[in-house]
């Protein structure tokens, strides 16, 4: 469903802002600990991470050949960045699925 998949893009979403040093650990957690409390997945097992990489290329918010990200700053403090490493990615989406 489209709001499953928002909330697992929303925890890929926030461990990229982790880990560009937007979004503290404790504000993770907190993202995390209110998505399971309304229980919405935190993760999409067998999907394939190549696809969804190559899919993002694809999404309506890539720009000159560079993806948009929207980023945490904090909890309800959303940022734009273009400049998120293939490495970051890789790795978010490899949390999720």
């Amino acid at each position: 469903l489209h709001g499953e998949a928002v909330a697992i893009g929303m925890r890929a979403a926030g461990y990229i802002s982790r880990e560009m040093g937007l979004l503290d650990a404790d504000g993770f957690e907190r993202q995390q600990a209110l998505i399971r409390a309304v229980g919405l997945p935190e993760e999409a097992p067998g999907l394939d991470a190549d696809a969804i990489i190559e899919a993002t290329l694809r999404d309506k918010k890539v720009r000159s050949g560079s993806v948009s990200w929207v980023l945490l700053e904090r909890i309800g403090q959303a940022t734009v960045r273009r400049d998120v490493p293939e490495a970051v990615v890789r790795a978010a989406v490899e949390l999720v699925v």
